[in-house]
């Protein structure tokens, strides 16, 4: 099975790591104190890069991490903005994603801020597209949660940064999650 393990508990953390969708939402987004949970996890991601960039690790994300996560940004400002449930029934995403480009910016420059961080070039499209497959048939895992993993093995990123339930399942013995 695969080792995960929460920060706190991570002694040794490997020199290079990959941030899912998920901690780059956490860490970018601060929700208000009235949201324990959420506030939780953002002040995790907070303490968490505080650490990585203490210890000089390379954190690195994918240019999937950025479709995601621009997407999902753009339906949080419009649900805060309209109602919980507004994004889901909304027809015209483009446009609404137009409308709240320079929040995505200023997120955008919060998360290139972050010291060792790096926007990974990837390479072997074919053969990331191929693993991802196999990742989904061998662990129903859904498409990007699939192409996360190909695309960090594929970069021999040995830790990736997540509390995607999903990942935990991977049987990689040279793969470590972290979850925050």
């Amino acid at each position: 099975m695969i080792s995960a393990y929460h920060f706190r508990q991570v002694q040794n953390i490997p020199k290079d790591v990959y941030l899912d969708t998920n901690f780059v939402f956490s860490f970018v987004v601060k929700p208000s104190k009235s949201k324990k949970d959420d506030y939780q996890l953002h002040r995790n991601a907070e303490r968490l890069i505080k650490r990585l960039v203490a210890k000089k690790i390379n954190i690195n994300i994918s240019l999937l991490v950025l479709n995601e996560i621009w997407f999902i940004l753009a339906g949080y400002f419009y649900d805060l903005a309209n109602g919980k449930g507004a994004w889901e029934s909304e027809a015209n995403k483009g446009s609404i994603c137009k409308k709240f480009s320079s929040k995505l910016k200023i997120a955008t420059e919060k998360l290139f801020k972050i010291p060792r961080l790096k926007l990974i070039p990837t390479k072997n499209h074919e053969k990331i597209a191929k693993d991802a497959l196999n990742n989904i048939k061998n662990y129903s895992l859904l498409p990007a949660d699939a192409l996360h993993i190909s695309i960090a093995q594929s970069e021999k990123i040995p830790c990736i940064i997540t509390n995607d339930k999903h990942f935990r399942q991977i049987h990689d013995p040279n793969l470590i999650i972290i979850t925050f």
